[in-house]
This record gives structure tokens, C-alpha cells and sequence, in this order.
């Protein structure tokens, strides 16, 4: 994905050398431009990629034994998950044409993107190790709003437009959620499915994105695009009102240590590793975005 925005840019750029300047007045010059688009974005987001969705669960199990006492022992399960790959956006952008060179730019836009692994291994529950059918899922999402300008730096009328953008992207709405569940293979749980849910969400993201790209002109209202684009977070985001829904039961005699749990001042945080601290989770969204869009000018 990054090596297909990298050529991207560089054949930009080529062009933006290549083709002659703008022309002064452009004769089918319109005022308004609406434009739905759809890419792929891929954020850093590394305290996710490489921390919690690496970090393990592990907890303590009550085994009971009628010969003895019972007797408490601790467990670990590793379920790590895929890094979040370079997944879908969509949105709708407007322009308004300020000159021949230069557009006001609002958009809307959304994205999401999903990792999950699963397996058959075994876990503790009411006083037993038993085989379980264990899936893990995380999803993230956001939505966002932009406001920025455009610059065109090659055209010919009714034919290409090679321009650079920037643009202040506010995120709102991001949402984060894990699932965890287990289908009992075996003992006197066979066949029960047990529920862990893990949110957590934010607003208030800020990125500045750099842009640069084409259209060239099917008629005289319609052209297609691509756009090739870095994202520049200002800071890294917190995920704040975590909370834990799970369907364990205290007669399960079993506790566990998710990889991500809410800490004391309601902000996710994440496992360091086995038998390691918990750390807030803070989100990096600067990375790459790759996308085509097809305008209407009226």
C-alpha cells in the first residue's frame, strides 16, 4: 500500500513537471464541485498494532479437587491479533471555485478497519480445564470533517487538472471494540458460549493532511481523480469510557486479565505483556491515504 502511494506521488510529481502552465481563464470555468470518493488509509496506530493487539490474557482459576482442597492457579492464553491493514474510507467532498487556480475544500468522510484470529485451545472454567473455540475481534472507526484549500498547478481546459491540497481534518466518533468469545468443547460447559465485549471512544482528533493529485476530464461537468495523501496527527489520542461487558459468572471460578481494560481514570489501557503493567493506549493516526473520486461541476 505505501509503495503504491509512493509511485503514485512520484508520477504526480512527474506530471506537474511535465505538462504546461494553467491557463489564465479557463472558458468552462464552474463554481461548484461535488465529488464522492473512496480509498484505502493506513494509520500508524502502533500502541494497538504492536502492543495490544499482541498483549495476551491471563487471570486466575479456582480447580477443584474432591480428594483435596481446591486449589487457585494461574492461566495464560495468547490470542494475538493481525496489525489493522490498510482498510476502506468514503466520503463526499465540495468545492467551491475561488480562481482558475485556487478551490475551498469541505468534506465528510468515514472509515473502518477490522482483525480477528481464532483457534481451539484450552481454559479454566468452574474448576476445570476444558477445549475451547476462541475468537478474538477488534474493530476501530471514526468519522471526520475537513475544511482546505487546493491549488492547481497544471491544467489544460476540459481536459487534466494537477493540483496540491491541504487540509485540517477534525475525527469525531471514533470507536473502538473487542470481542472475545468461547464455544466449551468439552466438560460440563460443553456447548455454553461465553461473551467478553471491550469498548472504549474519543472525539476531538486533529490531522493535518498533504495532498497531491489529478482529474482528467470525461465532458465538460464530469471528470475522475486519484489522490495520493499523508496524514500528520497533531498529538495522540486517549480512548476514554472504556467499560467491560462479559456474561462470566463469579461461579465459573474463574478471573481474567484482558489485554485491555479500563484504568482508574476511565481511559483504555493495554497489557504490556505477560505478566506486565497496563499503560494507556494512545492512538497515532498520521499515515498514508490512497484515493479515486469522480466530480460533478455545476
Amino acid at each position: 500500500m505505501r509503495a503504491f502511494v509512493a509511485i503514485s506521488s512520484i508520477a504526480v510529481a512527474a506530471a506537474l513537471l511535465a505538462c504546461p502552465p494553467v491557463r489564465a481563464q479557463e472558458a468552462e470555468a464552474r463554481q461548484w464541485g461535488i465529488s464522492p470518493f473512496l480509498g484505502l488509509y493506513s494509520p500508524s496506530l502502533k500502541a494497538l498494532n504492536r502492543g495490544l493487539f499482541r498483549a495476551p490474557f491471563e487471570g486466575t482459576a479456582q480447580f477443584i479437587d474432591p480428594s483435596t482442597s481446591n486449589q487457585e492457579s494461574s492461566f495464560l492464553l495468547e490470542m494475538p491479533l493481525e496489525p489493522l491493514n490498510p482498510s476502506p474510507m468514503a466520503g463526499l467532498e465540495i468545492q467551491w471555485r475561488h480562481n482558475d487556480r485556487n478551490l475551498l475544500l469541505f468534506g465528510v468522510g468515514t472509515w473502518q478497519a477490522r482483525s480477528s484470529v481464532s483457534g481451539v485451545t484450552i481454559m479454566p472454567i468452574q474448576g476445570a480445564l476444558e477445549n475451547i473455540d476462541a475468537q478474538r475481534n477488534a474493530s476501530l472507526s471514526y468519522t471526520e470533517f475537513y475544511l482546505g484549500w487546493r491549488h492547481v498547478m497544471r491544467s489544460e481546459p476540459g481536459k487534466y487538472r494537477l493540483y496540491l491540497a491541504g487540509t485540517l481534518h477534525q475525527m469525531y466518533d471514533i470507536n473502538y471494540r473487542e470481542d472475545f468469545t468461547t464455544i466449551f468443547l468439552s466438560g460440563d460447559a460443553r456447548s455454553f458460549r461465553k461473551t467478553s465485549v471491550t469498548l472504549a471512544q474519543t472525539t476531538g482528533a486533529v490531522l493535518l493532511q498533504g495532498t497531491a493529485g489529478g482529474e482528467w476530464f470525461i465532458s465538460n461537468r464530469i471528470s475522475l481523480g486519484l489522490e495520493g495523501s499523508y496524514d500528520l496527527g497533531i498529538r495522540k489520542m486517549d480512548l476514554g469510557n472504556a467499560q467491560l461487558l462479559t456474561d462470566f459468572l463469579t461461579t465459573d471460578n474463574v478471573i481474567i486479565h484482558y489485554p485491555g481494560q479500563a484504568g482508574d481514570n476511565g481511559r483504555m489501557q493495554y497489557k504490556t505483556g505477560p505478566d506486565g503493567e497496563y499503560r494507556d493506549l494512545k492512538l497515532d493516526f498520521s499515515g498514508w491515504k490512497a484515493a479515486i473520486k469522480a466530480t460533478y461541476y455545476f
